[in-house]
């Protein structure tokens, strides 16, 4: 292991640590442990998934931003950006008031303030069929993903008593643009392996 992921796994178990010790406790209890774990789970999947693909900078072409992280960066901050309202519609009320609101407030609106920015900065990039083929796939992956999810989830109403809020609706459609992020990834960097 180099030291440089050594580095990185370092500052992510740090991080995880103090958002455990800075949250405050919720109500029922298994809230804040399903939060941090499903957190833990997804920062390591997309640490070990850039791990094994390699993902290195464009050490030719300093600060380039091309069409390709124009789309990464985007859906990864809109998808965050609903990510933080579903949690805060779904979490409930801190003991002061103005905890929730705050935390999860500034980092709504900075997640949205990038993905606003990064959506109208101007590249220089043209899209290309390859980019065209890759945004397929990877729509044609999410339908499927989705139509299979509203299928499970009709199941499960069908068959029991499950109340579903605003909040979890949010944080689903998150899950999704991220994995419309991810399937194009991959797509694109198994492109790239056989180029």
């Amino acid at each position: 292991m180099k030291k440089k992921e050594k580095q990185v796994i370092l500052i992510f178990a740090v991080v995880i640590v103090a958002i455990w010790l800075l949250t405050p406790a919720s109500h029922p209890a298994w809230i804040k442990h399903i939060a941090m774990a499903s957190t833990a789970c997804l920062v390591g999947l997309v640490l070990t998934l850039f791990h094994l693909f390699k993902v290195q900078p464009n050490v030719n072409k300093k600060g380039y931003f091309g069409l390709t992280e124009k789309i990464y960066t985007v859906s990864i901050f809109a998808s965050a950006t609903i990510y933080g309202l579903g949690i805060w519609l779904v979490t409930p009320e801190t003991d002061p008031t103005w905890l929730k609101p705050l935390f999860l407030g500034l980092g709504s609106a900075a997640c949205l303030f990038f993905a606003i920015f990064f959506g109208v900065k101007k590249i220089a990039e043209q899209p290309d069929e390859r980019l065209y083929i890759n945004l397929g796939k990877a729509a044609a992956v999410c339908l499927g993903v989705t139509l299979s999810g509203l299928l499970v989830l009709t199941g499960l109403l069908f068959f029991t008593k499950v109340n579903l809020s605003a909040g979890m609706v949010l944080i689903v459609i998150a899950g999704l643009m991220l994995a419309f992020d991810l399937a194009y990834f991959i797509f694109e960097k198994l492109g790239q392996l056989h180029d």
